[in-house]
């Protein structure tokens, strides 16, 4: 190769070389993608942690809230979903061991007042029903034990907690199935679902409309049966008519429902009288 042919490749070499490199200088490096964290451009303040609540509650019951926390742009009602769904769990938790435990009146503070007027000018009935039950559970205690009035009201409780679904509507509104305040309301004036609205940061139970006089009326008939089923209940178990918890468990899910219960003879609904107490006296007249 002679001398020309040699500086011709070493000129092109270079030619190239100083191509390359001038490409680097004058066009500017190829876009990288976004970098995000959590659907949150890098750098940027994260969003507040929503905690779970939930998990602080019954184990055997929790299930997971399935949303996840706002990220950057998310709208106010979906960014706060997980709280409100806590808070409604929360409630109905605390709703369920009111019921369990008779506490009536904190049962009745849970529904929007502005909708309940006539049943917290007439709710001694709600009383009487949770006197009846306690009589069951008395007897229930001296056939069986303790254990059995125990093992008969978690039975009760997982009527709700098994099956129990919370649904956001938004950050102040939520619904949850199945609705457990149909031990108050009855099976005919209780909707499917539960409906809590946050009010003056309070959340309350929510109702399809006010309840009218004759709501109430209705209800009041709704638990005298149940009182004399329960009564009914009571003496069958005294009388050895009616055989342990699964029984009253049975009898209890037909006498909730509104439905006729069929106790074995002696069981039958003779008055709503306790078995251990006797009727109260009325002072004679002047």
């Amino acid at each position: 190769m002679n001398g020309s042919s040699r500086a011709w490749i070493v000129s092109g070499s270079l030619c190239i070389a100083v191509w390359l490199a001038s490409c680097g200088k004058t066009q500017p490096p190829p876009a990288q993608p976004a970098r995000t964290l959590g659907g949150t451009p890098f750098g940027a303040p994260l969003a507040p942690a929503k905690p779970d609540l939930g998990i602080l509650q019954d184990q055997t019951t929790y299930k997971p809230a399935s949303f996840a926390g706002g990220a950057a742009g998310q709208p106010a009602g979906k960014a706060a979903a997980p709280e409100a769904v806590a808070a409604a769990r929360e409630l109905i938790q605390n709703l369920l061991n009111d019921l369990e435990s008779g506490e009536v009146d904190l049962v009745l503070e849970v529904l929007d007042p502005s909708q309940v007027g006539p049943l917290r000018n007439n709710d001694d009935f709600l009383f009487n029903t949770q006197q009846a039950y306690a009589s069951l559970t008395r007897a229930l205690a001296k056939k069986s034990g303790s254990s059995a009035v125990e093992q008969l009201n978690a039975d009760l409780r997982k009527l709700v907690s098994e099956k129990l679904t919370i649904d956001p509507v938004n950050a102040d509104t939520v619904t949850a199935t199945p609705n457990p305040l149909w031990l108050i309301f009855g099976p005919e004036k209780t909707p499917a679902a539960l409906t809590l609205v946050r009010k003056d940061s309070k959340w309350l139970v929510r109702l399809d409309a006010p309840l009218t006089p004759a709501d109430v009326e209705a209800m009041g008939q709704y638990h005298t049966k149940l009182r004399e089923a329960l009564y009914a209940l009571a003496e069958g178990l005294d009388r050895g008519s009616v055989e342990g918890r699964e029984a009253v468990h049975a009898a209890l899910l037909k006498a909730g429902a509104g439905q006729e219960m069929s106790l074995p003879a002696g069981g039958e609904a003779k008055s709503e009288t306790q078995p251990d107490q006797k009727p109260e006296e009325k002072p004679p007249g002047p």
